[in-house]
């Protein structure tokens, strides 16, 4: 899947659920899937730096280019590419903000999955704890440019992501033992 709100990646998640399970009862097959997602992050120290990073990506195109680019991905007939396009003009009202620290104003230069995970560290990896709550098993995570972005994601975002999902796996754990009285 490509990046989308929270909401959206749930609902995609539990409909195809829904067809496995019914596979599973109708062929007696279960097949586990796992989920992945692809997006951009854009991590600084902080939100305000971030959300300004994100603005000066895509504030020296011209119009023009807009207006091309548009016009190129409104022909597209893969689902996902209408599914960012749709993303975008809802939440165009909203400065391209399509959720906490969800961007969508990259979609209007970039084809395929332009949402962008705007934060600091903090922000971006609860984003992504989020993300793994709903099933996602898989991230492939980039940005603008790549490798500077790498390297502000990597050495930022990765071990807060695994410290916070230790601690929610740690949680559920403890709590699947209780025993109700």
């Amino acid at each position: 899947m490509w990046g989308e709100p929270h909401a959206w990646i749930r609902e995609q998640i539990e409909e195809v659920e829904a067809v496995r399970a019914q596979y599973r009862e109708e062929k007696g097959i279960d097949r586990p899937l796992r989920y992945g997602l692809r997006a951009q992050v854009l991590v600084r120290d902080t939100e305000e730096e971030a959300w300004a990073a994100a603005w000066e990506l895509i504030s020296k195109v011209s119009p023009e280019a807009i207006e091309q680019a548009q016009a190129a991905f409104a022909r597209t007939d893969a689902t996902n590419q209408r599914r960012q396009n749709e993303l975008r003009e809802l939440s165009r009202s909203e400065k391209f903000v399509a959720g906490p620290n969800l961007w969508t104003g990259l979609s209007l230069v970039r084809s395929g999955g332009a949402i962008l995970i705007v934060g600091n560290a903090e922000q971006v990896a609860d984003r992504l704890v989020e993300y793994a709550e709903l099933g996602v098993s898989t991230f492939i995570l980039s940005g603008y440019p790549h490798l500077e972005e790498a390297e502000q994601f990597g050495t930022r975002s990765p071990p807060i992501f695994r410290e916070k999902w230790r601690r929610k796996q740690a949680e559920k754990s403890v709590h699947q033992r209780e025993v109700p009285l």
